[in-house]
């Protein structure tokens, strides 16, 4: 795996930065994040852009999956991948800032010897968000009603925070 998308597939090629994202994070005040807009280029040479980053955890379980003195092989770094990979989805689909934003993508080792391994993988997804973006414009919409007059509907649920009042006056009663 290298630091350059380039090098593991020419069809991918940088074509700009995001503007960049600043948050406090880990206890760094106003962490500075970078995202890339890659091209990717179909079998017919048509352009794609999106934005691609490899996970940096994962460049490091890589990484100690291949140092001898790692103890660590790579049926541990696959399974600790998969392992990450659940759990970013999950924390990704309950962030309201991230769900429906993002695609993650798991590459697993099977399919190293195609050169284009990785574009085909972006590709397939990117033409999957389309048609699924296609297929929801596609649905028929609901028609609107005009907004009755508040007063001249019946209201179907109505909630107070104050305590119940009873419906009528109480009675008064008196013993003579």
């Amino acid at each position: 795996m290298s630091h350059q998308l380039k090098d593991e597939d020419e069809r991918l090629q940088f074509y700009d930065n995001l503007p960049n994202y600043e948050m406090n994070m880990g206890g760094v005040q106003g962490r500075v994040y970078k995202h890339s807009v890659y091209k990717v280029l179909d079998e017919n040479g048509w352009a794609h852009e999106c934005v691609v980053e490899y996970a940096t955890p994962v460049l490091t379980l890589y990484k100690m999956s291949h140092e001898s003195t790692a103890g660590f092989g790579e049926t541990e770094r696959t399974q600790q991948v998969l392992l990450f990979y659940r759990t970013l989805q999950d924390i990704l689909e309950r962030s309201l800032e991230c769900r429906n934003r993002y695609r993650l993508i798991l590459l697993l080792n099977e399919t190293e010897d195609d050169p284009h391994f990785l574009s085909k993988s972006i590709l397939k997804h990117l033409n999957q968000q389309e048609r699924e973006e296609i297929f929801l414009n596609l649905l028929p919409q609901q028609e609107m009603e005009p907004p009755a007059e508040v007063m001249s509907r019946v209201p179907t649920l109505m909630i107070s925070l104050e305590s119940p009042q009873p419906l009528r006056d109480p009675v008064e009663v008196t013993y003579e």
